[in-house]
């Protein structure tokens, strides 16, 4: 690292005393910080100047009337509220002149409402909706972003669209479900109070009712009494008759006392059977009385439940009504449709209501009809009976009574008669008697029916109490309050809400400032790449050796190195100030600086080691890294939005981290993100490092190459410092050294047959390489690929083209390693031996300027008598001879032999053939010895009799 540092001294020292110098310097230090601040300040707001873009609006919308909502004229609404927006530079024009403004580019969109707008939007209450049409033209080649901007407004106007209409849908049709509930409201509380006082005087009229049916149970127990009495009498009528066929045998003798007995027995029979016949019908009269009574009270208790019917039935078909006019807002409004649901339960719970009563009416209505039947039966029955009794007291009265006092002359068909008679009055008085059991049995039933209605008028009086209760429930419930504060609301309210039911809370996760603080991280990044890159294309990679004694590749690149490292940073802390000083957020300033400075020494490293490693090549690859990275670093897109392929490299991208740490350091640092990014960059620096410092020496053949064909041109730029010249191996000197004719028979025939295929080689690479991008445009152009595929044809396209140049690259290398071996087996003697010590150094990777003074100051030292006593000529010499024989090619004769057969065992270095034995015979290679190369068969490959090659100043290769 010393001489390292001597370098950089060295070449600061120079800026120092050269002005001009120092100036372009600072040129190429601040350009690139210029280059940032500029796009950044011009990305800095561009959405807040939106209002510059012109977007026409023509309206044709005629407007429409609608029951529901009057007169609606949408499209007017949408341009009133367009004028008083500012997001976009609105225009208010006819069609034509909106769709012709777009087509010539004087408005970026334009937006035609056409005359149905409105109709269509009143259609959606009349069953049969038609979608309403706003025409979107838009100019897509004028500006990409403007289109996207304007979309943007598109999808705003829309939703205000929906927003507006809503609105004025919602608004009046709550305040139609807001009258309707109202409506329904006092309509349901007027025939709840209704329907609760009918069930209240039906309940009372059927306390009048029970109480009249127990009264006339009481009357039909009275009457029970009354039969009872009747049958006793009949059985003393009928025991009388048989005392009085028993006593007539006595008749004679007693005349007096059988008149005046029978003159008693008539008496009392037609007393008795008189009073039973008062009695029945008493009684019937009594039952009828009760029974009409009881259908009396029935009826107007059937009359009550059926006003509560008809109350309850009103109040259902008003809750319906009610019902249907809310439906139109259940789709908006979740609370309308648990209203809906309330009152379609609250008219389930009525229907039910209805159900009982309507049971309750029609038991009332049976029991009337049984009551009525049990008279008329009791009637027929009562009636026989009186006929019968009637009958019986005739023929006492019309037959015992007059013959008894008709005289007692004729005593003796008197007593024939009333013997008949008596014993007619048995069958007359049995046949009362069953009469009087079928009348009792018939009471027995009317008792009965009696209590059976009077037990379905009490529970049917039970009924209507829990109907009352269940009524005044309903009555009482919060339901009905619930939808009165649900749909009392203003309407106006209800229509903003229904416009924009939710509110987006919106809260920022490290929160960016502005646009151009969010884009700031890959203009810095892009602009520290474009720097570290017009650094390497204006400052010569290589070290010249003016002061720079020993000279190493290594030394030569680390002392370069530091100057572009120096001015990097230079690069860096100028760009992230200035980024700082023109406002972009930063909550960490000294994180920003650090991350500048580290991303710039990883470009940097990038830049200068591809450079200086493959010259042009690697210049172009910087470029083409530069081009992968803009699109797929993720700077102004988020990566998901991007193609597979710009995803697939996103994470082998050095733009990658070094945005993201900036990121991290201008609007907060999350987790270890940051130091992540930063272990990726030194990373990076280090990887550099190995290949510049490691690989670099193993293709400086390859650059001397492209520098000399380049500097064939007279026009391209080449190196003119380091190795201009190639390096020899060492196997290939040895082989010339041989001069052997099999070796120079082996050469000439490879170099034959390669020199045949190389034109068409040469040829073949090229035409592929100028076709393959027209197949591309071929495949892209028929053949239907997304856009994926599309990019990996691309992709593979480069890729194939890169790798035939790379193979007519390592044609044109064999070309010319086989020239090179082609010249040097045409040298001989002397000449070869200077010719290899010119291309072979005393050092590993020595190009130091003195190189071939010292090659010779060693060369004549080894021939002076004790030369080999002084170690520093020793050393130089003796590292000549391993340079010479075996060099640093793991191919260089390890398994062969010299024509004597013998090989020298290196401790350091293994096996070194030798085609002399001792050091003696290598002396004299110095001096051309045993080499007779001048007098060596053989032809010149460059068309000369012996005669050197072209000049070593144009390089070559092995």
């Amino acid at each position: 690292m010393k001489t390292a540092f001597r370098i950089l001294a060295r070449d600061l020292g120079r800026l120092a005393r050269n002005p001009v110098a120092l100036i372009v310097i600072a040129g190429l230090i601040v350009l690139p910080a210029l280059y940032a601040w500029y796009c950044i300040w011009a990305n800095w707001d561009p959405y807040g100047n939106t209002g510059n873009i012109r977007v026409a609006v023509a309206n044709a919308d005629a407007g429409a009337d609608t029951e529901a909502l009057g007169h609606i004229d949408v499209g007017s609404q949408v341009e009133a509220n367009l004028q008083d927006d500012d997001q976009l530079g609105w225009e208010f024009v006819s069609e034509d002149e909106a769709v012709q403004g777009v087509e010539s580019g004087r408005y970026y969109a334009a937006y035609v409402i056409p005359a149905d707008f409105s109709a269509d939007f009143a259609s959606v209450l009349t069953g049969k909706p038609e979608h309403p049409t706003i025409t979107y033209y838009a100019n897509e080649k004028h500006s990409a972003v403007a289109t996207k901007v304007t979309d943007s407004g598109a999808t705003a106007l829309e939703r205000k669209v929906n927003e507006q209409f809503a609105s004025a849908a919602s608004e009046a049709a709550s305040s139609a479900a807001r009258d309707a509930a109202k409506s329904v409201k006092g309509e349901v509380e007027g025939a709840n109070a209704g329907v609760a006082a009918g069930v209240a005087g039906a309940s009372d009229d059927l306390s009048s009712v029970r109480e009249a049916l127990a009264s006339a149970s009481e009357g039909i127990d009275g009457w029970k009494g009354s039969v009872s009495s009747a049958r006793t009498t009949l059985g003393d009528a009928k025991s009388l008759a048989s005392s009085i066929s028993s006593s007539l045998d006595a008749a004679e003798a007693f005349m007096a006392s059988a008149q005046a007995d029978a003159g008693s027995f008539s008496a009392s029979a037609s007393g008795a059977l008189t009073k039973g016949s008062v009695a029945l019908g008493g009684a019937s009269s009594q039952a009828s009385i009760a029974v009409g009574k009881l259908a009396a009270k029935t009826t107007e208790a059937k009359g009550d439940v059926d006003a509560a019917i008809a109350s309850l039935n009103k109040a259902i078909d008003r809750n319906d009504e009610a019902i249907a006019a809310l439906k139109a807002l259940a789709s908006a409004d979740p609370n309308v449709s648990k209203a809906i649901d309330d009152l379609q339960a609250r008219n389930d719970r009525y229907r039910a209501a209805v159900g009982t009563l309507q049971e309750t009416s029609d038991a009332l209505d049976t029991a009337v009809s049984a009551a009525n039947g049990h008279v008329q039966a009791m009637g027929g029955i009562v009636s026989n009976g009186l006929a019968g009794i009637s009958s019986s007291a005739q023929s006492v009265n019309t037959i015992i009574t007059p013959q008894v006092t008709s005289g007692l002359g004729s005593l003796s068909t008197s007593l024939g008669l009333l013997s008949g008679v008596s014993s007619a009055l048995g069958p007359q008085a049995d046949q009362a008697l069953a009469l009087l059991d079928q009348l009792d049995g018939t009471l027995g039933e009317s008792a009965s029916a009696l209590d059976a209605t009077a037990s379905t008028l009490a529970t049917t009086q039970t009924d209507l109490s829990s109907t009352a209760s269940d009524l005044a429930a309903l009555s009482d419930s919060l339901e009905i309050d619930e939808l009165s504060q649900i749909l009392g609301i203003d309407p106006a309210d209800v229509g903003d809400f229904m416009a924009s039911p939710v509110t987006l809370t919106t809260k920022v996760v490290y929160p960016v400032e502005n646009y151009g603080s969010s884009v700031a991280p890959f203009y810095t990044n892009l602009a520290l790449w474009v720097g570290g890159f017009v650094l390497m294309a204006l400052i010569k990679l290589e070290v010249d050796r003016e002061g720079i004694e020993g000279l190493t590749a290594t030394r030569a690149y680390l002392g370069r190195w530091l100057l572009f490292m120096v001015l990097s940073i230079l690069q860096a802390l100028v760009i992230c100030m200035g980024d700082l000083v023109i406002g972009v957020q930063c909550e960490n300033p000294v994180a920003f600086l650090a991350a500048g400075v580290l991303t710039s020494l990883a470009y940097m490293n990038i830049i200068f080691m591809l450079g200086i490693t493959l010259r042009h090549i690697g210049k172009a690859a910087a470029v083409i890294l530069l081009i992968m990275q803009i699109p797929g670093s993720s700077g102004m897109y988020p990566i998901e939005m991007m193609p597979g392929f710009f995803r697939m490299v996103h994470p082998l991208l050095p733009f990658t981290y070094g945005i993201d740490a900036m990121r991290q350091a201008m609007a907060g640092i999350y987790g270890h993100d940051l130091a992540f990014d930063a272990a990726i960059l030194l990373s990076i620096v280090l990887v550099s490092l190995f290949i510049g410092l490691v690989v670099r020496p193993y293709v400086l053949n390859l650059n001397v190459l492209f520098d000399a064909k380049l500097h064939e041109t007279g026009f391209l730029v080449s190196e003119e410092q380091g190795m201009r010249q190639s390096r020899y191996r060492a196997r290939n000197v040895i082989r010339a050294l041989l001069d052997t004719d099999t070796y120079r028979a082996m050469l000439l025939d490879r170099a034959e047959r390669f020199n045949r295929s190389y034109d068409g080689i040469v040829r073949v690479g090229s035409y592929v390489v100028a076709a393959l991008p027209l197949v591309l445009m071929a495949l892209v152009s028929f053949v239907n690929v997304d856009v994926d595929d599309k990019l990996m044809l691309l992709a593979g396209m480069i890729a194939l083209v890169i790798l035939v140049d790379v193979f007519l690259i390592v044609v044109e290398f064999l070309h010319e390693s086989l020239g090179f071996q082609l010249r040097m087996a045409g040298l001989g003697g002397d000449a070869l031996i200077d010719d290899a010590r010119d291309h072979l150094p005393l050092r590993h990777h020595d190009f130091s300027p003195d190189h071939h003074a010292r090659v010779v100051e060693a060369r004549t030292a080894s021939t002076k008598p004790g030369a080999h006593e002084r170690a520093g000529v020793e050393s130089e010499w003796i590292a000549l001879q391993e340079d010479l024989f075996r060099g640093d090619d793991p191919l260089a004769f390890h398994d062969g032999a010299d024509a004597g057969g013998r090989s020298r065992i290196d401790g350091e270095h293994g096996v070194v053939p030798f085609a002399y034995g001792d050091k003696a015979d290598v002396d004299s290679l110095g001096h051309g010895g045993s080499l007779d190369s001048g007098n060596a068969p053989g032809i010149d490959p460059f068309g000369s009799d012996g005669a050197p090659g072209p000049s070593d100043e144009k390089g070559g290769s092995r």
